[in-house]
């Protein structure tokens, strides 16, 4: 994720989770597009520096560093979906300068080290922001020889627009494409996993709104596609999608403060939600998750992960719905952390498990088991209400109402 600039004090973060200090303490900032300014450039060479007002662009203009009231920013310019975007990289700020050494340092007014990018010693000369927002350094030959890691990957921030062309890379080989098409495609490598069935709008992008709705928008600005994942009365979270390596999730995450909570997540493209006009289906492959509020439905029965934890099967009969199975409500945890929630896993070494969450996004338990250790088993949601842990081979290991089997 985004690296954070190291300071001479304290060890290197990383704004990996975009969520702590881009999220909560420095805050991701909505803003009208910024003039431009006459000192903008596309390259900054040893000795030169950034002051008030200057910006290094990026070679479409998309994409800036700049030094704006005291701040060091990283910013992308409006479009036609969103306004622009600033992720505040430090403030207090009085130049940036490309040292000898190959360090881009941060200054104070006063010409103190505030921070830096620890590039000395790579032989860097110059440095350039790139059109997939990466601060990029390169040698004296014109090859990178280092780079802030500032590109979009795994997390893509609430307000936040994927144009035409943008890819974004995820865990375990997945990325997500915006295809010049207006399909909005979740890959791992060549193969698709999801996508949003609006192929035949050239122009499209996908948006991630501060109400926690994912939406695809033709070039006109109508809506094509929609998660449906809306959050209401909750001005104090953060929105962001979350490239995962098995699924695209929109997770919401309390902004402020040192501790961000846990993320909730709000939509999953591999689990199906009410109103999601493509259907459902009852299946969990190796590596399939169930977070709260995410289910697998059969027929009338349908299998959710609640917000408290229980993981409960409900079908619909003549007489009116009634639960035909639960995992129960867990209570506390081995280390005595506040319990949150729950998390449902099935795992690539064939058990089905249910896991406690706690507040501060601690894994533990199980909760519940199908003790099935047969590797690529998946677990399926049936028709007759039965749910069932099968092996990669159809042979079934478990179900609900028989348990273990064999």
């Amino acid at each position: 994720m985004l690296q954070q600039l190291s300071r001479p004090t304290r060890a290197r973060r990383t704004v990996a989770a975009a969520a702590v200090s881009v999220l909560g303490a420095c805050g991701l900032v909505l803003v009208a597009a910024a003039p431009a300014s006459a000192a903008d450039d596309t390259v900054l060479t040893t000795g030169e520096r950034l002051v008030e007002g200057d910006r290094l662009v990026s070679p479409s203009g998309r994409y800036a560093l700049e030094v704006r009231t005291g701040e060091l920013l990283l910013t992308e310019r409006a479009n036609a979906f969103v306004a622009a975007v600033e992720l505040p990289l430090e403030t207090g700020v009085g130049s940036v300068v490309l040292q000898g050494d190959g360090n881009l340092v941060v200054l104070s007014p006063q010409g103190g080290v505030l921070s830096s990018f620890e590039t000395d010693g790579s032989g860097a000369t110059a440095v350039r922001v790139q059109d997939d927002r990466n601060i990029v350094f390169s040698g004296a030959g014109g090859a990178v020889v280092a780079d802030a890691s500032t590109y979009q990957q795994e997390l893509v921030l609430q307000g936040t627009a994927l144009l035409p062309g943008d890819a974004v890379p995820g865990a375990g080989g997945t990325a997500v494409r915006m295809q010049t098409d207006g399909n909005l495609v979740l890959y791992r490598g060549t193969t698709p996993l999801w996508d949003s069935r609006t192929s035949g709008n050239p122009g499209a992008a996908a948006v991630v709104q501060a109400d926690g709705n994912l939406v695809v928008y033709a070039a006109d600005r109508r809506p094509l596609y929609a998660s449906g994942s809306v959050v209401t009365g909750d001005s104090e979270s953060i929105v962001l999608l979350e490239v995962e390596d098995t699924e695209l999730s929109v997770k919401r995450l309390t902004a402020g403060g040192s501790d961000p909570g846990v993320p909730v997540s709000l939509w999953a493209s591999n689990s199906r939600r009410a109103g999601d006009p493509r259907g459902t289906d009852g299946v969990l492959v190796p590596g399939d998750e169930l977070e709260p509020g995410e289910f697998r439905t059969a027929g009338a029965c349908t299998l959710v992960m609640q917000a408290d934890g229980n993981l409960v099967e409900y079908c619909s009969t003549a007489t009116g719905v009634r639960a035909v199975f639960s995992t129960g409500v867990p209570r506390g945890s081995s280390n005595s952390e506040e319990f949150v929630t729950g998390l449902a896993i099935m795992q690539p070494d064939g058990n089905f498990v249910v896991y406690r969450v706690t507040a501060f996004g601690g894994i533990t338990g199980p909760v519940f088991d199908t003790r099935t250790r047969t590797p690529g088993s998946s677990l399926v949601v049936q028709a007759d209400s039965n749910v069932v842990v099968y092996g990669p081979a159809g042979r079934p290991t478990w179900s609900r109402t028989t348990g273990r089997i064999g």
